[in-house]
C-alpha cells in the first residue's frame, strides 16, 4: 500500500497537479491552517507526495526533514523536486515549496517500500495507556484555537488537557487522534498527525501565543493499522525561546508507526 491511500478530506486536500518536469502545484485551503498559516505537517505531506509521485519502487515516506522559512497561507503552492540519490531500497529527493514565487519551506524526503522492510524488531517503549476513546473529550481551552478543527478529531482523557489537573506543568500529554470524516490513517496521514497536536509547551506556559515550527524531522516506521492512533507529545527543554518537542504515534495494533522531533519558536509569552 503506497502513500496517499487514505480517503476523505485529507486525501482530496493533498491532490497535486503536474505542471512541468518535476514541478507540481496544489491549491491549499485554510481549513488546514491555524491563525491563517498552513500546518507544517500538512505542507510536509504535500512535499512528500510531490517527491514520490510516479515512484512505484519507493512509494512510501521513510524519513522526512523540513525547514520552514516563511508562512504559507490559503492559495496555490508550487513544489519543485530534485532526485538526490537512489538505491534498491530508498530514493532521496529535495523539494522546494514556494508561494507567489517565494521560498517558504525546504524538504528532504527519503522514500521506500514499507511493505518490503525486513529485519530485527525491538521496542523498549510502551504505547500510551489511554481510556477508551468514547470516555475522552475534545480540548476546549479558553482563548485557544483548536488546531485543524473540523479536519481532525483529537480526544484527551478527562483531566489531562494541557491547562488542567496534573498535566499542567508536565510538558507532556497523550491523546487519541483520527480523521474527523472516519477515513483510516495511512503513511501520509502520519506526517500530518505528528504536527497536529497543540505544542506540549502549552502545559508549561500559561499563554504562549503563536509557536511556529522552525524545523521538523520525522520517521515513518510502518503503515498504520485501521482505526484511531494514540499520540504522545513531550517537551523537556526550552532555551532562549526555542522549544524541542518529541512525538510518538502508536496505531490500533500497539505498534509504533511514527516518530518526530521538532524545533519551535516560543513567541508572545504573556
Amino acid at each position: 500500500m503506497g502513500q496517499g491511500q487514505a480517503g476523505g478530506l485529507f486525501s482530496r486536500a493533498t491532490e497535486l497537479e503536474s505542471v512541468g518536469p518535476d514541478h507540481f502545484r496544489a491549491p491549499v485551503e485554510d481549513g488546514w491552517a491555524i491563525h491563517g498559516n498552513l500546518n507544517g505537517g500538512f505542507l510536509m505531506a504535500l512535499a512528500v507526495k510531490a517527491a514520490l509521485a510516479g515512484n512505484a519502487d519507493h512509494p512510501d515516506p521513510l524519513a522526512v526533514s523540513g525547514h520552514y522559512t516563511g508562512p504559507v497561507v490559503k492559495g496555490e503552492v508550487d513544489m519543485h523536486r530534485r532526485l538526490l540519490a537512489g538505491s534498491r531500497s530508498t530514493s532521496v529527493y529535495s523539494v522546494r515549496l514556494e508561494q507567489s514565487g517565494n521560498l517558504c519551506c525546504f524538504f528532504t524526503v527519503t522514500g521506500t517500500n514499507l511493505d518490503m522492510a525486513r529485519g530485527m524488531d525491538l521496542e523498549l517503549r510502551t504505547p500510551p495507556a489511554l481510556p477508551d476513546i468514547e470516555s475522552c473529550r475534545a480540548a476546549q481551552a479558553p482563548d485557544r484555537p483548536v488546531p485543524l478543527e473540523g479536519r481532525l478529531d483529537i480526544q484527551y482523557p478527562p483531566g489531562s488537557c494541557w491547562w488542567e489537573g496534573e498535566n499542567a506543568g508536565s510538558g507532556r500529554y497523550e491523546c487519541w487522534l483520527r480523521h474527523v470524516d472516519g477515513a483510516d490513517p495511512d503513511a501520509l496521514s502520519l506526517l500530518l498527525f505528528m504536527d497536529a497536536i497543540p505544542p506540549a509547551v502549552f502545559s508549561l506556559v500559561r499563554r504562549p501565543g503563536w509557536v511556529p515550527t522552525v524545523a521538523l524531522s520525522l520517521q515513518v516506521r510502518a503503515h498504520p493499522a485501521p482505526g484511531p492512533v494514540r499520540m504522545r507529545v513531550q517537551t523537556q527543554s526550552v532555551g532562549r525561546g526555542l522549544v524541542e518537542e518529541d512525538t510518538e504515534v502508536w496505531d490500533s495494533s500497539d505498534r509504533l508507526v511514527g516518530l518526530s522531533r521538532q524545533l519551535l519558536k516560543l513567541r508572545h509569552v504573556q
